[in-house]
């Protein structure tokens, strides 16, 4: 008997955050991946433990440098702006975007044909989350962009407080 061909993988740590003398939080930390192009279980388990070691980074990277309350907003997780500008940015002229500069980068939940960087899977998610889908990280605004039936298939990006 085979087995379904798995299509995306979603792996989630936790680690408990003391916000005060003796009152802990826990605070997840997921990524999913696209794993449809997998064509075995070693591939499969090898993706699993690059995940797993990546959320384990972005845990050791919180503990003991951020304090706790930065850690997350309103169960969003912190996302380094600087792993945000390495992503493909497009400018809306349709030209690769510098570091910091306004544009715009295909909504992996909808384009699933490129391999999306966690982080930006991680902002898509922060995104669905956040209030009226706009988040200010570093010193960039994000929102979900697009209009009629691409709704929401696209991450934009600008200068906080651009219009």
């Amino acid at each position: 008997m085979s087995h379904p061909k798995i299509l995306k993988l979603y792996v989630e740590k936790g680690v408990s955050v003391e916000v005060s003398e003796g009152k802990w939080r826990r605070q997840a930390y997921g990524v999913e991946a696209d794993v449809s192009m997998l064509e075995s279980e070693e591939a499969l388990n090898k993706s699993r433990i690059a995940l797993e070691n990546k959320i384990e980074d972005w845990i050791r990277l919180g503990e003991g440098t951020m304090p706790p309350e930065a850690v997350s907003v309103n169960g969003i997780p912190k996302i380094d702006p600087a792993e945000l500008d390495e992503c493909k940015w497009q400018t809306f002229q349709k030209q690769p975007a510098k570091p910091g500069q306004a544009g715009w980068i295909k909504n992996p939940t909808y384009f699933t044909d490129f391999e999306a960087p966690p982080v930006l899977l991680e902002l898509t998610k922060a995104l669905a989350k956040a209030k009226d889908h706009n988040l200010v990280i570093g010193d960039m605004e994000y929102s979900l962009g697009g209009k009629d039936e691409m709704k929401d298939h696209f991450i934009n990006r600008k200068t906080e407080g651009a219009k």
